[in-house]
């Protein structure tokens, strides 16, 4: 298991994958946790996608050589219990499932972000996350739901 409280890391580095699902079951408490999907470093800066937990819900957001949008938001009631996220992407779509219900579904069709790694980002000081069973494999394309 691992712990990480206040604005930090955790990277799973040297490794790069394209079309695969990245799961794990998680808790925390306070404030806001990412899960990085995808992450990896372009000419300007970092490219990768990015799944915030809170506990009135979640989003989707991508960071583009060191530029944020937001690309989908959900609201949902997350208690301070072990949960399950499950991010899918197959070249430019993406599926993130929480305790196994679809919530998100999104193309990219404004320069999306095809390879990269994971990692884990408690983003406020106040904010405790656990982090437990990693899960990472491969996808095939009729394993993800077209938006």
């Amino acid at each position: 298991m691992l712990k990480g409280t206040g604005h930090a890391w955790a990277l799973l580095s040297g490794k790069s994958w394209d079309n695969f699902i990245f799961k794990a079951r998680f808790k925390f408490s306070g404030g806001t946790a990412q899960f990085v999907y995808r992450n990896n470093w372009g000419e300007k800066g970092p490219r990768r996608y990015y799944v915030g937990v809170h506990s009135n819900g979640l989003y989707l957001g991508k960071e583009l050589d060191s530029q944020h949008s937001q690309l989908a938001q959900v609201n949902l009631q997350l208690d301070a219990r072990w949960h399950t996220i499950e991010i899918r992407g197959f070249d430019n779509i993406l599926n993130v499932y929480v305790d196994d219900e679809l919530l998100i579904k999104y193309k990219d069709t404004s320069t999306p972000v095809l390879s990269g790694g994971v990692a884990f980002e408690p983003t406020e000081d106040d904010t405790v996350l656990f982090v437990d069973d990693v899960e990472i494999k491969p996808l095939n394309k009729e394993e993800v739901s077209s938006p």
